[in-house]
């Protein structure tokens, strides 16, 4: 038989003196301990160790804040890898504050748009075709509505005039918005 303080068995189980500390005084580890309960037998502890959950087994408030800090960098690259940011050999304290550059710019783009002072590209190409249709349509309509009086017009002058007359009526509707 082999015997352990409850340091030393802490550290052959790879867990804390408090955990085992706490163990002891639950009764859990009472079958290894020995009578006066300063000292632990090592094969009957870890038997007694193994046959507990160890997913009951608490986490102490460090290895709780490196958990979080790792999730946190962790999510911080993916957010950067995802906006296109080369984050090689970025440290953590680096990638943190590029996603929290980009999580601002995004929180700004939301702000703008529901302010309306951005609207959706989709609309604007619309927009935007729609009106060189306009502009088309109106020019071609031109030869159509002119091309008899020029054809008899034999003054070249004359002819200038009227098509820029025409031309000029034409894009003045489109900028007044008439169609």
């Amino acid at each position: 038989m082999q015997w352990a303080t409850k340091s030393e068995f802490a550290r052959l189980c790879e867990v804390s003196p408090a955990y085992i500390t706490q163990l002891v005084k639950r009764g859990r580890l009472d079958p290894a301990l020995s009578t006066d309960r300063r000292l632990i037998e090592v094969n009957a502890g870890k038997k007694i160790m193994a046959s507990m959950d160890k997913r009951r087994s608490p986490k102490s408030k460090s290895q709780k804040r490196l958990d979080k800090k790792n999730d946190a960098a962790a999510s911080a690259l993916e957010n950067l890898e995802r906006a296109g940011v080369n984050t090689a050999g970025m440290t953590f304290d680096e990638a943190r504050l590029q996603n929290e550059i980009l999580k601002a710019k995004l929180q700004q783009l939301e702000y703008d748009q529901k302010n309306c002072q951005l609207i959706d590209k989709s609309e604007v190409e619309k927009a935007a075709f729609e009106l060189g249709r306009h502009v088309r349509d109106s020019i071609l309509q031109i030869p159509d509505r002119i091309g008899a009086i020029l054809a008899a017009e034999r003054d070249e002058f004359k002819v200038k005039q009227e098509l820029l007359k025409e031309l000029r009526q034409a894009l003045e509707a489109l900028s007044n918005g008439d169609s």
